[in-house]
């Protein structure tokens, strides 16, 4: 028993010291790097936005769990989509958005995107593009918004089963990818910038 005590002690220790060093390197890269996009004021909170400015087809593209800085995570995306009018949607608790908001429903985080792009008078309809857990907000979105979307696109989506009902919320619960994040292993492309490592869908 005690050998097992002093185990759970040292496993201990050492998350919490990984937890205080992927803290300190956040605040040293954060602030190494100059912050991109635009903070776009929402209800919820303000939401900040990495905009490409081409002259073709709105894209928006929205992250999933566990992406840190959805804005550089994004870059390369972003160029491949050069002749696009490409928008990154850093949602509350990403990026350089504000970290705090309402609840991470399928309804308030399809309002704040509504809003945002609005805000900013993306020329409609435009294609939304969603990784991973976005494939719920996305489909949720279109269906809220139908006249205003040309196109879904599922980048390794999320979806719920298919049927005639309302887009169900994501499950609640413990997050792998999450907890490694704020831990300091989370996926993370050390020449692409802050990890910016936020709580929140």
């Amino acid at each position: 028993m005690r050998g097992l005590g002093i185990t759970a002690l040292v496993i201990v220790g050492l998350l919490l010291v990984s937890t205080v060093v992927n803290a300190a390197m956040e605040r040293a890269e954060k602030s190494a790097v100059p912050a991109y996009g635009e903070r776009v004021p929402v209800g919820g909170g303000v939401l900040n936005v990495y905009r490409s400015g081409g002259e073709g087809q709105p894209i928006v593209l929205l992250s999933g769990l566990g992406t840190p800085s959805p804005g550089l995570d994004f870059a390369p995306l972003v160029r491949e989509l050069g002749g696009f009018d490409v928008l990154v949607v850093e949602g509350l608790g990403y990026g350089y958005s504000d970290m705090d908001g309402p609840p991470r429903s399928n309804e308030n985080i399809s309002t704040e995107l509504h809003d945002v792009l609005a805000r900013l008078q993306v020329r409609q309809p435009y294609v939304l593009a969603g990784h991973s857990i976005a494939g719920f907000y996305m489909l949720d979105y279109a269906n809220r918004y139908r006249a205003e979307v040309s196109a879904v696109v599922g980048i390794d989506a999320t979806i719920p089963k298919p049927g005639d009902g309302q887009v169900p919320e994501p499950e609640p619960g413990f997050s792998v990818e999450r907890a490694l994040a704020v831990k300091g292993h989370g996926a993370h492309d050390p020449g692409s910038g802050p990890r910016l490592a936020r709580s929140g869908q």
